[in-house]
């Protein structure tokens, strides 16, 4: 009975240990997916934003809840700048992205981070993905979150007061 016992506690640990590499190995996937999805988010905001006469000043990367993000200082054709809030996500299917970027906005660290960064106000939130599942686009509109997609480009344009 002790040999079967300590054949089980030996499996066992076996077990344990490929269940920890497995979890390693689909957190570095899950960095690796995201840093992707960052990566195309910076290359591509400049040219999405240049069809609707905008031009990237800068950009910078954050983190914030464990994922990194963007922030884009944007000027538009008339010279006015504001900076866009965007959270970065492999696919959208519901309103958390959305809620996220507006429960962000409302975080006030995050906020002391963009002025002492030298970000203009106002302060716009945004939401960019790779993949669009059907709904989205609804969640932004009601939400009034800007909603960019790497295929398809700007799909909502989020709402820039002119008037700081």
């Amino acid at each position: 009975v002790e040999e079967r016992l300590g054949k089980v506690e030996d499996r066992v640990d076996t077990l344990t240990e490929e269940v920890r590499t497995a979890l390693r190995n689909i957190g570095r996937m899950q960095e690796r997916w995201g840093l992707i999805t960052e990566d195309l988010a910076e290359d591509q905001m400049p040219y999405i934003l240049q069809r609707s006469q905008r031009v990237v000043r800068r950009i910078a990367r954050f983190q914030y809840d464990g994922e990194a993000d963007l922030v884009l200082e944007v000027e538009e054709a008339s010279g006015f700048r504001f900076t866009l809030v965007l959270e970065v996500k492999g696919r959208v299917y519901g309103a958390r992205p959305f809620e996220q970027v507006l429960q962000l906005l409302k975080d006030a660290n995050f906020l002391d981070w963009l002025q002492r960064q030298g970000f203009p106000e106002p302060y716009v939130p945004a939401v960019f993905c790779m993949a669009l599942y059907s709904g989205a686009e609804n969640f932004a509109q009601s939400l009034g979150v800007g909603l960019y997609d790497a295929k398809r480009g700007e799909i909502f344009s989020p709402q820039v007061s002119t008037s700081s």
